[in-house]
Parts: structure tokens; sequence; C-alpha cells
């Protein structure tokens, strides 16, 4: 069966994407789903969080995205420190809006018969910005999850990224019907925070809003330790908050793929 592929991506920087990207995978893998973590964006930092790094002259995820890498995975993956997790880094030495990416070349990868049975779940961190790296993530995923800070602007964001999401859906991948969103740096003491979430749930719909990642300063900690927090801080908010992130994720877009979360109730009440 298909792995299910879900980008965590958003146009504005500083919103959590590749700590949730490395959450989200570190979960799902640690539920004994095999995963494969894919850094597209050349800051590199999904790996770093995780303590590795591509080395000179060894195949990245860039070099996948353009076909310089062949058509198999295997000279790209590398071990991470947790149990079932696989990591792809990035070419921490490209310059940002890689060109010569071709759009349909991950998804055509991933889902080669060579690649096809290794992963139940492929999580791809991508660059803050719209380039053709995010059109390639985009065009490979069943899944988009989105995590936006609490800000007032974040609204119009989350729509000017899923006009671009949605035309890639028309124009390459009609399989990306799944869309979520998570707010991260939380402080549910604010008025504004609770404000702006509310308006998130209100322009997209409870269902699309799976959860939210409170502020906690273990968080930093775990990055300066390239270990998940499940491991570090098993009872800090980070860690229960990406654990009710993950829970979501599986019961909305494993089997189904639909944006039905079983779990969003349950999730978006910690909001």
């Amino acid at each position: 069966m298909a792995p299910v592929i879900i980008s965590v991506a958003n146009r504005k920087g500083g919103t959590g994407k590749s700590t949730t990207a490395v959450h989200l995978a570190a979960g799902i893998a640690r539920r004994g789903r095999r995963t494969l973590l894919i850094d597209l964006d050349t800051l590199g930092h999904a790996g770093l969080l995780l303590g590795l790094q591509a080395k000179p002259g060894s195949v990245t995820s860039h070099d996948l995205i353009t076909s310089a890498g062949g058509a198999d995975l295997s000279p790209a993956v590398m071990d991470s420190p947790v149990n079932g997790l696989d990591v792809i880094c990035a070419d921490r030495n490209r310059g940002p809006g890689e060109n010569g990416a071709k759009p349909l070349a991950l998804r055509n990868l991933l889902l080669a018969d060579e690649n096809v049975d290794r992963y139940e779940a492929v999580v791809i961190d991508t660059a803050p910005a719209y380039d053709q790296s995010l059109v390639v993530a985009l065009a490979a995923s069943d899944a988009v999850l989105i995590p936006f800070v609490p800000h007032p602007l974040a609204v119009e964001g989350i729509r000017q990224f899923m006009r671009i999401a949605l035309m890639i859906r028309m124009k390459l991948n009609p399989g990306l019907k799944s869309f979520g969103m998570v707010a991260t740096q939380m402080n549910q003491q604010s008025a504004l925070h609770r404000h702006v979430v509310e308006s998130v749930r209100h322009e997209f719909g409870a269902s699309r809003l799976v959860g939210a990642i409170r502020s906690d300063i273990q968080l930093a900690r775990c990055a300066a330790s390239h270990m998940p927090i499940y491991d570090l801080y098993p009872a800090s908010r980070g860690a229960s908050d990406y654990h009710l992130l993950t829970e979501a994720v599986i019961s909305g877009w494993f089997g189904t793929r639909d944006v039905v979360y079983a779990e969003a109730a349950k999730t978006s009440a910690r909001v």
C-alpha cells in the first residue's frame, strides 16, 4: 500500500514548521508505522533537529527532486535517533528558490515499485517560500499540515497558501485533498491568540483546526539535544500537544485520507 504523504508547509517563516515536521514524523514512527522524513528546506533544520546533515558529496533531497540522485531513495536515506524513522537531509549549500526541480519527481520517486512498500508515512518539511521545492512537495502529497502562529495576519497568510495548494491540486495533483492547521507557540492566556485561532476555525472549518502547540521552552532544549521532546521531556506541554496532534493526523489521514478528524474535537478543545 502506498504511504500517506504529508507536507508541513507555510509560506511564512518562524511558525515552528520544522519542529512540527520532526515531531509529527517521530510521533507516527513511535506508533509502529515506519516513517520517512524528507527535508526540502535548504536551511536543513529538520535534519539538524535530529543531529543529521548531509555529508559533502552525498545524495540529498535536492538531488532527488532534480533527478540527480537516481531512481532509488537508498543512497539518500539516513538513520535517525528515533526507532522506525528515516531521514533524507537537504542540501544546505543550495540557495533558496532551487531551479531545475521537476514538479512530479518526488511523487514518482516515492511511488516507484522499489520504494513504495518501505514506509507507511512520509513527512516533508518545506521551505517558507513559494518556490519549486514547495511545488514539488505539494505535487507529491496527499495532505498538508499548516502550522501558524496566532498573529492577526495568520488568517490571510493561510488563505494565500491555500490558494497555491488548490492551484497545484487542480493542475498537478488531484489527490491532494486533505488540509489541516495547527496553532504553534500558543498562549492560552492571550485573548489575541484565542481570537486568531477562533478566526481560523471560522474561516476554514472546525474539522481543519487539528490542534494547538503551547509555548514550551523544552522544545528549544530538545533542539539543542537533537532528540524529540517525547524522549527527553515526556511529561511536558510540548510532548502532550504533539502527541494529540499526531493522533489527530493518524485518525484523519490514514485510511480514508479525507478531512475527517475523529480526534479533532478533543484536540481543538485544547485551544
